[in-house]
């Protein structure tokens, strides 16, 4: 018996250290990158990019530092 091939989703990963105010800039860019590629409109993009900048923010200011992954799925 045949089985339908079954296709895994493209994954994209980019991994961006949180250590300094010019890390939460990048992020925001790479955000807005990925957002953009997505085709998410401009109002979803907005939300998207605003969500990830609180994050890097709060992971800087209130943990010291980190780092963030900003995944796609296609």
């Amino acid at each position: 018996m045949s089985h339908p091939p079954t296709t895994m989703p493209l994954l994209t990963t980019e991994r961006l250290p949180i250590r300094a105010s010019d890390d939460v800039v990048r992020i925001r860019q790479a955000v807005r990158a990925a957002a953009l590629e997505a085709g998410l409109s401009l109002v979803d993009q907005t939300k998207i990019i605003t969500a990830a900048s609180e994050l890097a923010r709060n992971t800087l200011d209130h943990g010291g530092g980190g780092e963030a992954r900003v995944e796609s799925i296609a």
